[in-house]
């Protein structure tokens, strides 16, 4: 069971998704609406990292208030070499899980 792209009103079947019109009637900021969705994940993942980010210098203050952490502690930590290969593979990860879409972009 294969599957079929939908042909735009044109007839023509799209190369790929990104060559594909919109499903519904939206305004278009950007020439393409996949860049005004690849604008609003942005934002998005902006706004959480900011959120993020301020709720860790929270927390880090109250630590270093309560005298349970240093104020320099975290910069000054250092792991082991065993710790690193996990690290390593675990930003790897990271950064295919957040950047691999973009691979399949041509």
């Amino acid at each position: 069971m294969g599957t079929t792209m939908q042909q735009d009103v044109d007839g023509v079947v799209p190369k790929s998704p990104i060559d594909m019109p919109p499903d519904r009637d939206e305004p278009a900021f950007l020439p393409h609406p996949l860049m005004d969705r690849l604008v609003d994940v942005a934002l998005s993942l902006g706004a959480e990292l900011y959120a993020e980010r301020d709720r860790r210098r929270t927390l880090e203050a109250i630590l270093v208030e309560q005298g349970v952490l240093a104020a320099d502690a975290i910069e000054l930590h250092r792991f082991n070499e065993a710790e690193q290969p996990s690290r390593d593979a675990d930003r790897i990860a990271f950064v295919q899980r957040l950047y691999g879409a973009l691979n399949k972009l041509q």
